[in-house]
């Protein structure tokens, strides 16, 4: 499919070496339709939204049109922003690029915050220091002969033009592009247009706009694509109001680029938006631009989200143009006849369970060893994600079942990790690749406790059971949490933890997505946690310890726990 799709051959080189020999619904439906507009993008154009189940390949569906498109590209210019809510997710995401990039030179930059601000301005902008390193960073130190602009115009007329030492270029582009002087010619080394190092960036809101603040040399003039992950997310909460900033980077006009052109040492190409009109350079008047020069096009957006909202109120500020939506969620309730908001994967079982609040850790260990998570050297079994309310309460069950782990003789303390905002950003990416890699590990990690910042686009393909054990207030959050399992076709559980009095407004809550008869009511093992109970009690008081030793003493939040604390 991939073929008949007219995909790069580096594109269907990977997916090959993947095995990717069908794609899911939402890929067979977005992937071509945005390569085939790509070819008209000079005539119409349309921005895409697309909302499809977690775990049901979304990132795919926009990592390859856009890696197809930039494969012709012939200068490194900044031309698709990918923008997502949470560093874990755009590292991810950004894997996913590199994958996929392999077999051609597109280079993929990563902006969340991981290093120093100087290092990551170093990775993305041909300084300096580079000048001489290599031809390619010649593609970065363009200008013309302020005395013979018309000339170089006269070029973009010619099969093949040439500077004034001889060099040819094949376009007006390459000529304005691949270095035809030198400083001692007086020329400014930092170019009007920008000198990135990358064609695909990926990043979070807060990092985007500290390098469009502070980054010298950093543009967004020639941006083709700006993608939106979890764009639910990232159009209700503004971040310094990032999109409007960002699309007003992005638009960099005719007028505003040759308001001093007789002055300048200059000329960049830009990427012309379509409507700021054409523009005549051979015209004292600069009014118009000779399409032979440069073609406009618009910024193409492509939102993606497992619940994307339709509300034209909160996609306003984006701007959409002509926008085509996919609902993968639409297609699935066509086959059911059930008119919902939202949908899960198929493959998912869902069940409930009723108890006190005094019980509930104790339901929850007996699911946990229903399922078998337990730590032995020949166990294949997965890994639980546990969900709770807030960031405090990750904080203490993660570490009353680490203290049950060790006193019951189910595993090291290890075996239970906690996942949230409290740890680093190096932090969570150690864990992160401890759960895809457990070969690698010393230990394997059963069960992760997190807070709903973990419900967002994260892929931990081991993740057989999610547990809700502080029931979610919104049918979306629910949709989110549940996504973590059950991906890419894989069978997977959700359980869901309450109180009696709660059960009436999870169901009410649960209407809002389809299939809400799936919903079982599970019974609690007993005789599973029946031994368990004085331990359990020893815990808690063990427990109090812990957490006074963390805020008066100094251990560390993440430090284990050994027998000696029971």
């Amino acid at each position: 499919m991939a073929k008949l799709w007219n995909l790069a051959p580096f594109l269907v080189k990977n997916l090959e070496e993947d095995e990717y020999d069908t794609f899911f619904p939402i890929q067979a439906l977005v992937i071509p339709d945005v390569i085939a507009s790509e070819r008209h993008a000079h005539i119409r154009n349309r921005d895409v939204c697309v909302s499809a189940p977690t775990g049901s390949g979304k990132t795919l569906s926009f990592v390859l049109p856009v890696l197809n498109s930039l494969a012709g590209r012939r200068v490194r210019r900044l031309r698709a922003l990918v923008v997502l809510p949470s560093r874990d997710l755009a590292a991810q995401v950004h894997k996913v690029f590199e994958r996929y990039s392999c077999g051609s030179d597109l280079s993929i930059g990563l902006s969340i915050g991981q290093t120093d601000f100087a290092g990551e301005q170093a990775s993305l902008i041909v300084g300096k220091d580079h000048r001489n390193d290599s031809i390619e960073c010649n593609r970065f130190r363009y200008a013309l002969n302020p005395f013979d602009i018309k000339s170089a115009l006269r070029a973009s007329d010619k099969d093949n033009a040439s500077d004034k030492e001889g060099n040819s270029y094949s376009s007006f582009e390459g000529y304005c592009n691949y270095g035809v002087l030198n400083e001692q010619d007086g020329l400014c080394p930092t170019p009007n247009g920008g000198s990135s190092t990358v064609d695909v960036l990926v990043c979070t809101p807060g990092r985007l706009i500290k390098h469009l603040e502070s980054t010298p040399g950093f543009t967004l003039q020639h941006l083709r694509f700006l993608v939106i992950d979890e764009a639910d997310r990232l159009v209700n909460q503004t971040y310094q109001n990032w999109i409007h900033r960002v699309i007003e980077a992005s638009s960099v006009g005719p007028q505003q680029l040759f308001s001093n052109l007789h002055n300048s040492t200059r000329l960049d190409p830009v990427t012309w938006r379509r409507d700021q009109g054409d523009l005549d350079l051979s015209k004292d008047n600069v009014t118009q631009i000779d399409r032979r020069v440069c073609r406009p096009v618009q910024l193409r957006k492509l939102l993606f989200s497992a619940t994307l909202t339709k509300d034209p109120r909160k996609l306003a500020s984006l701007g959409l143009v002509n926008p085509k939506h996919f609902d993968a969620h639409h297609l699935k309730n066509q086959r059911t006849s059930v008119k919902a908001s939202y949908s899960l994967p198929e493959s998912l079982k869902e069940s409930i369970v009723e108890c006190t609040a005094e019980q509930k850790p104790l339901v929850l260990l007996a699911f946990l060893l229903e399922q078998g998570l337990v730590d032995k050297s020949n166990d294949q079994q997965g890994i639980a994600v546990i969900f709770t309310s807030s960031i405090d309460s990750t904080h203490r069950l993660a570490r009353l079942l680490q203290l049950l782990y060790t006193a019951a003789g189910y595993g090291p303390t290890t075996s239970v990790a906690e996942f949230s905002s409290a740890l680093t950003q190096k932090q969570r990416a150690k864990l992160l690749k401890q759960c895809n890699n457990p070969s690698t590990s010393s230990s394997r990690i059963r069960v992760i406790v997190c807070s709903d910042g973990m419900s967002r686009g994260m892929d931990i393909s081991s993740v057989t059971a999610v547990v809700n054990y502080d029931v979610p207030s919104f049918a979306k959050t629910y949709v989110h949490r549940c996504g973590r399992t059950a991906r890419a076709g894989r069978d997977g559980r959700a359980i869901t933890i309450m109180k009696g009095g709660q059960v009436a407004k999870f169901m009410k809550m649960r209407e809002l997505i389809d299939s809400p008869e799936n919903v079982a009511t599970a019974g609690i093992k007993k005789n599973l946690v029946k031994d368990t109970v004085p331990i359990y009690k020893k815990c808690v008081r063990a427990l109090r310890k812990v957490l006074d030793a963390e805020e008066n003493d100094g251990l560390s939040p993440i430090a284990p726990l050994g027998e000696e604390w029971i």
